[in-house]
């Protein structure tokens, strides 16, 4: 015998009996409902349910699709412009060091390539916070804080360059508000990995945190001890190549929704 529903999509459905009150997935639009334990007639024109389309009890969180599509495809362009910007903000940072031996005056485009990177990053994190659905609070919250930190590290950037703003802690400054503007983000990346319950991309950010937190140690002890920490650069590029693979994955997995 067989049971007949009707999901909220408009789509008539059975199911065999076996599984009377558990959770099923619709074929058609992926949300999860129970079956009743009611036995109804069955109508024609359903589409039968296998029994493979079970689902355990606590996985009766609703998909990405169930929640707002359009919403997390903008995320993965919003992401994008977030992962361009802290490529140009590091080429900004290598670029003097490299050309700058055989042509000094590339140490202007740092000037140039710094601001423009941040804007990006800014932009995308700005679009983050407009784009996450209602339905994740928390995630949007952590786009605020990553926009708030990415302002703060731009301002003491630029203020570097004004003798006038110039500070004893400016560059301690910066760099502790671009960890932290890292951190957050990569803190919204997860919560928005666990909301569509992408596991990959809820626990990608794990080691990159730890490095992340190590790196404003560094960078603490560096500044208020007046030591050099030749240790911070490796960790830096360590959290650098993290952060874009993580950023690049998170991109590729919200395209697909």
């Amino acid at each position: 015998m067989s049971i007949s529903i009707t999901c909220q999509c408009g789509k008539k459905l059975k199911a065999p009996d076996t599984l009377a009150g558990k959770k099923i997935k619709c074929p058609a639009c992926q949300h999860h409902l129970t079956v009743s334990k009611s036995l109804e007639v069955i109508k024609d024109g359903t589409d039968y349910i296998d029994v493979t389309e079970e689902v355990h009890e606590e996985a009766g969180k609703p998909l990405s699709r169930a929640i707002n599509p359009v919403s997390f495809k903008r995320l993965s362009t919003d992401v994008g412009l977030v992962y361009f910007g802290i490529l140009l903000r590091v080429i900004a940072i290598i670029s003097p060091l490299i050309i700058g031996l055989v042509f000094p005056p590339a140490i202007l485009l740092s000037l140039f390539l710094y601001p423009a990177g941040a804007l990006l990053s800014m932009l995308g994190a700005f679009l983050s916070i407009l784009h996450t659905p209602a339905t994740a609070p928390d995630a949007k919250l952590k786009a605020v804080f990553s926009f708030s930190f990415d302002i703060v590290s731009t301002f003491f950037f630029l203020a570097t360059f004004i003798p006038a703003m110039s500070s004893f802690y400016g560059a301690f400054i910066q760099y502790i508000s671009t960890c932290l503007a890292v951190l957050f983000y990569v803190l919204f990346l997860r919560n928005i990995g666990k909301i569509i319950g992408n596991r990959p991309l809820a626990g990608r950010g794990v080691v990159l945190i730890a490095s992340i937190s190590i790196l404003m140690v560094l960078i603490c002890y560096g500044t208020f001890a007046g030591g050099e920490m030749p240790l911070s650069g490796i960790v830096m590029i360590i959290c650098f190549f993290l952060y874009q693979r993580l950023l690049f994955n998170s991109q590729k997995i919200l395209a697909k929704l």
